[in-house]
């Protein structure tokens, strides 16, 4: 009962974390000596998008930013997130992109520029990594 309980609390906590993100890294390829970009899924993600402006208009602007939110278990594995990596809402296939071309493609996706990781929380129910970007 007591895990429930914990269960329950840590959700109300963690609102909105119901997105899944696709997170683009690149890798190096021993066999082929060559940098080959790679993805993994990471489900229970909020994100936000906070759109530049221009004239006064809200629109996709280079003034964008974005901020995401991973909900993180410190028993299941913890993502590696860097900087100058890609976070794509959704789940996307990358498969022979580039990182530019990935951000060209889909409008909700970003360049890390800074990665929290708040894993020390009392009684892990608000464990996180916070990713903030352009």
């Amino acid at each position: 009962m007591v895990v429930q309980y914990e269960s329950i609390v840590q959700r109300l906590l963690m609102i909105d974390c119901n997105n899944t993100v696709t997170h683009a890294h690149w890798v190096v390829d021993e066999e082929k000596r060559d940098k080959v970009l790679v993805s993994e899924l990471i489900k229970n993600c909020s994100w936000n998008h906070v759109y530049g402006t221009r004239d006064g208009e809200k629109e996709d602007t280079e003034d964008d930013s974005f901020t995401v939110r991973i909900e993180v278990n410190v028993a299941n594995d913890i993502p590696d997130i860097k900087k100058h990596d890609i976070l794509i809402l959704g789940e996307v296939d990358i498969q022979g992109m580039t990182s530019a071309q990935l951000q060209r493609k889909y409008p909700e996706s970003f360049e890390v520029q800074t990665v929290k990781y708040n894993l020390n929380s009392v009684g892990g129910y608000s464990n996180h990594i916070r990713v903030q970007g352009v």
